[in-house]
């Protein structure tokens, strides 16, 4: 941003015009783009957007759209990445995602809850040994 505010002074004097600097979302935009023709780019940028656009601060909508949409992708890509992230954590039932092992528990309980807790019964069931079962129950201390 200083150098951004130094060609600012700079176009002022050489274009004669009276900008003051850049908006909050200017300066965002300026400071995340990649600047991939280095000063070069920045100065071209600076120099069209002043003379294109009207007096007082730099506004984001002034500046060329190549930036505006840089942020845009990234916001695009950050978006895809918080998606994912949370993908990761719910189904596509909107269910909560947990192991293997918490949902064979929590089945296990369900089971049990609708046998009124008739171990035998819900060994059948489940299609385990009731002898599993009962080491399942005890190794996991969940109440019998």
């Amino acid at each position: 941003m200083p150098l951004a505010l130094e060609l600012v002074q700079h176009f002022n004097r050489e274009l004669r015009k009276k900008f003051t600097g850049f908006t909050p979302g200017a300066a965002e935009l300026l400071q995340n783009y990649p600047w991939p023709g280095n000063i070069r780019e920045l100065k071209n940028v600076i120099e069209r957007t002043m003379i294109l656009a009207p007096e007082g601060d730099v506004d984001a909508n002034a500046l060329p759209e190549e930036i505006r949409d840089h942020i845009r992708s990234i916001r695009r890509e950050e978006q895809k990445a918080a998606d994912f992230s949370s993908d990761l954590d719910a189904s596509p039932t909107g269910r909560q995602l947990v192991s293997l092992r918490e949902l064979e528990d929590e089945y296990i309980q369900e089971v049990l809850a609708a046998t009124g807790n008739n171990k035998t019964q819900a060994s059948r069931i489940l299609g385990i040994h009731p002898t599993s079962l009962m080491r399942r129950l005890k190794k996991e201390q969940v109440p019998e």
